[in-house]
């Protein structure tokens, strides 16, 4: 009788051993680490601006976000680096139509995806300057990238679909401004 209980108790040991292993292998597999999503666009969940910060050879893309609380009192501003590109990026402004930021390296239009990482769409056909200021028009000019040079009295408008000028907006006197913005008709910077 001993025999067949210890022939008894090995094959529940046998199979106590096999459904544990079974159990930590599918454990194993649940809690893999996943394969990291391509980058995509910027899906900002609360007020945000986007900042580029070039430091020669490198460009930082960081984001400032204001806390669901601000408002109430508590919070305030979070500032993060959401990546580096390696190559100078100037001129952005977010595109709500695909929620990507463009902006210009020289006379080069790129895109600037949630990690930071920057795409060459090519060159703008009649941009005469590597701006310095972006922004994306309003309406039907939403998909119009608004660049500007330094010290300058002309303002770009740039169809970032084709990457050619599309307008050529004449200022009444020199302007010099590192950033600016389009609003109520009106460029503020």
């Amino acid at each position: 009788m001993t025999a067949r209980r210890s022939a008894s108790t090995r094959r529940r040991s046998s199979a106590a051993a096999a459904a544990l292993a079974a159990t930590t292998l599918a454990g194993m597999i649940a809690n893999a680490p996943t394969a990291l999503a391509a980058p995509g666009p910027l899906t900002p969940a609360f007020p945000t601006v986007y900042i580029t910060q070039y430091t020669n050879p490198t460009t930082a893309l960081k984001q400032a976000v204001q806390s669901r609380l601000a408002n109430a009192g508590a919070g305030g501003v979070t500032i993060s680096t959401l990546g580096t590109a390696a190559t100078s990026v100037n001129a952005v402004g977010y595109r709500v139509a695909d929620q990507y930021l463009y902006g210009m390296n020289g006379a080069r239009l790129v895109r600037i995806a949630s990690d930071g990482s920057v795409t060459d769409l090519g060159a703008v056909t009649g941009l005469p300057v590597g701006p310095i200021a972006g922004t994306f028009g309003a309406g039907a000019n939403a998909d119009v990238l608004y660049v500007a040079g330094a010290n300058t009295s002309t303002v770009y408008g740039v169809d970032v679909t084709t990457r050619t000028v599309t307008q050529t907006i004449a200022l009444s006197s020199p302007v010099n401004m590192a950033d600016f913005a389009f609003s109520n008709g009106f460029f503020w910077g």
